[in-house]
């Protein structure tokens, strides 16, 4: 599997959570699509004025650890094959 940018990401997003042997190919991926939105493209096109608007702490903390409890679930490493936990761990030695 292979991504350019941003499609990058998702290659390395899509072969982390493939239950399968899979090799992949990111080019020129970033670490984070937020120069896009900061300074790139995307600038122009952010409802910023929302976004600066207070929020109720406690709210969006509660609610963002809904969030990512139900979106990483599947990427946790406890619950890939015992055959991807030894790869997951090989590659950590190597960084």
């Amino acid at each position: 599997m292979c991504g350019f940018s941003m499609g990058g990401v998702h290659a390395c997003m899509t072969a982390a959570l493939y239950p399968g042997p899979l090799a992949v190919v990111p080019l020129l991926a970033p670490r984070s699509a937020s120069s896009a939105f900061v300074h790139g493209a995307l600038r122009e096109a952010t409802a910023w004025r929302p976004l600066a608007e207070p929020v109720d702490e406690s709210q969006r903390v509660r609610g963002a650890g809904r969030h990512a409890g139900h979106t990483l679930t599947g990427a946790l490493v406890a619950c890939l094959s015992a055959q991807r936990q030894a790869d997951c761990q090989r590659s950590a030695r190597l960084c």
